[in-house]
């Protein structure tokens, strides 16, 4: 149960960061597009992608905004991600527990 709870974390931080990374472009894009400048836009980017719903929301209308991509699209690339990610995490969650019980 370690091995399956250690690769699942270390896969669920790896996905967590890039994720957050493609948002924060994504988002860095969008305030472009608002007319934000991009001192000012990165760390509100920053602020933003780490934030679940909001950051992706954010993301989706970088995304929207400046690749002219459909919201259906956008929307699916910012959330598939977290899909993706929740149950990594909790498998390693449940790793933990099985692990802690024996």
């Amino acid at each position: 149960m370690r091995i399956i709870s250690s690769a699942a974390r270390s896969a669920w931080v790896v996905l967590f960061i890039l994720l957050g990374l493609l948002q924060w472009m994504a988002i860095i894009w969008g305030l472009d597009e608002l007319g934000v400048h991009w001192l000012l836009a990165g760390p509100i980017g920053v602020a933003l992608a780490y934030i679940p719903i909001v950051g992706g929301i954010c993301a989706a209308y970088g995304l929207v905004a400046t690749l002219r991509w459909s919201w259906l699209a956008a929307l699916g690339l910012t959330f598939g991600g977290l899909l993706l990610i929740a149950p990594l995490h909790l498998l390693a969650q449940w790793a933990d527990e099985r692990a802690r019980i024996k």
